[in-house]
């Protein structure tokens, strides 16, 4: 019973500040969206990505092992590196020059 043709929002505003958050089974394990809403885009948005919630367990389950079984192992977490890797990007508000870097580049610029 639903109707035909297309179906189309012509205007939906979202609320500035409102907060969700998503997990859904991905095959490495739990996908984990976060987000807070802002005016025209979002405010903040994150991603944990199930290879970060698998690679601290390689410290129990690479002890004691040989090197020549360390691929194995490492290899059994099906780890996604890309996935974790992340880039900060810094803009200067008067010029706007934006900038890109690594997160290890960018944590001398953060505050302690």
């Amino acid at each position: 019973m639903l109707p035909k043709g297309p179906i189309i929002v012509e205007f939906y505003e979202i609320p500035p500040l409102k907060k969700a958050v998503a997990a859904i089974e991905a095959p490495r394990g739990e996908d984990v969206r976060f987000i807070i809403t802002g005016l025209d885009r979002p405010y903040r948005w994150k991603v944990r990505s199930p290879t970060y919630q698998n690679i601290p367990a390689l410290k129990v389950m690479l002890k004691d092992t040989s090197l020549a079984d360390a691929f194995l192992t490492i290899a059994s977490i099906d780890p996604c590196f890309s996935c974790t890797d992340r880039v900060i990007v810094m803009r200067d508000v008067k010029s706007g020059f934006k900038r890109f870097m690594s997160l290890f580049e960018g944590r001398k610029y953060a505050s302690k």
